[in-house]
């Protein structure tokens, strides 16, 4: 039973645990559209919402927005108490908190203006031991930074997983030296891509099947290599169109061979449904 093999658990928040209602999302696009004088349509809101088809500053700069003039907007634009109420968890990652005993975390790029009240209106402010907001200052998923800061802020040890909806939180599991679970609740279709982890679920409480019958709802596990390499690059995984890419993100952290292992077999490939 995948649920019982980890000490600790991490999850990314949107689109893993919890998501807006569209109707909330589409009212904030509309009103970046009145400050920005460019309208977005349905398809462009869902592509930088769910941070599909790659980096959101990227996307923003191939529609000539400049993401310094987009983001504080956007944040100012967005009303905590609006976001929370419109916010809702998903019944099959009620299920998978409810049954964890191990410690659990929380590592998001959503910010904490925003991520605390929709954490208290969802009544999980006491379900974490650490929640961590990426920034600028600490880092981005896939940068295992964040990742790392909430494993030390949760005192934990042993065999640890995080829990995401996306290549750059795969890539911070795997930077961080944790298992990754990758969670496809969008399809690779509206994704563009295929993201694959050391198990790949539809639903969160997949995990929770036991036995034989859980291969007939694990998507993937990969087998990966424990041994070290003095690489001085960390990487994380790009899909397009069913295929993988190692993307090179910066110059500093050192990945062992066993990310290295886990990013050739267990992102290349195409998804099965």
């Amino acid at each position: 039973m995948v649920m019982g093999e980890y000490d600790f658990w991490i999850f990314d928040l949107d689109g893993t645990l919890v998501d807006a209602e569209w109707e909330y999302t589409r009212m904030l696009f509309d009103e970046m559209g009145a400050r920005l004088g460019r309208q977005f349509s349905d398809e462009e809101a869902r592509i930088i919402w769910f941070g599909v088809g790659g980096q959101r500053n990227n996307t923003l700069r191939s529609w000539d927005i400049n993401p310094a003039d987009f983001w504080p907007v956007f944040h100012e634009i967005e009303d905590p108490r609006v976001r929370a109420n419109a916010t809702i968890l998903h019944d099959d990652a009620r299920r998978l908190l409810d049954e964890i005993n191990a410690p659990c975390g929380i590592v998001t790029h959503c910010q904490g203006f925003l991520c605390d009240p929709v954490l208290h209106h969802l009544d999980l402010a006491d379900r974490f031991r650490t929640v961590v907001c990426c920034s600028d200052e600490l880092g981005w998923k896939p940068d295992p930074a964040p990742v790392e800061r909430a494993i030390r802020q949760m005192d934990a040890s042993g065999r640890g997983v995080f829990v995401g909806d996306s290549p750059g939180d795969i890539g911070a599991a795997w930077n961080a030296g944790l298992d990754a679970i990758h969670v496809e609740r969008l399809g690779p279709d509206m994704r563009g891509r295929c993201v694959r982890g050391d198990h790949r679920v539809e639903r969160l409480d997949q995990l929770l099947i036991g036995g034989a019958a859980a291969d007939d709802w694990l998507l993937e596990q990969r087998p990966a290599t424990e041994q070290h390499n003095n690489w001085h690059r960390w990487w994380h995984p790009l899909t397009l169109s069913g295929v993988s890419f190692l993307s090179d993100q910066s110059a500093y952290h050192a990945p062992t061979w066993r990310t290295v292992c886990r990013l050739i077999s267990g992102t290349f490939g195409s998804c099965r449904s």
